[in-house]
């Protein structure tokens, strides 16, 4: 099943993505002055492939959140033993790791 495409510039969008994130245990602060979400977590793996692709990896316990990007879009997983949600955001946000937390500005 694809994942859900989301509007964080949207209240329902936002609320949407942080009680998706509660659900799996990351811990998000939010900062709508500079449109920032900043999520804790250990980064455990960074990569860039080409122009174009990104993949990331956080885990928090057994809990992890991947993300995507290729040339249309992000695609965020968040996934642990039992649970598995997926979503779509538009590629002209900024994803970006930035000292312990991950850095979305949208």
């Amino acid at each position: 099943m694809p994942g859900k495409v989301l509007n964080l510039s949207s209240p329902e969008g936002l609320e949407e993505f942080f009680r998706a994130l509660k659900e799996f245990g990351f811990f998000a602060l939010h900062d709508e002055t500079y449109r920032l979400i900043l999520i804790e977590g250990k980064v455990d793996y960074f990569g860039c492939y080409g122009n174009d692709k990104l993949n990331i990896a956080i885990w928090n316990g057994d809990k992890k959140m991947n993300i995507m990007r290729d040339t249309n879009h992000y695609k965020i997983s968040l996934m642990s033993p039992d649970k598995y949600k997926e979503f779509i955001l538009p590629k002209y946000i900024v994803i970006e790791y930035r000292e312990s937390r991950l850095a979305i500005e949208y």
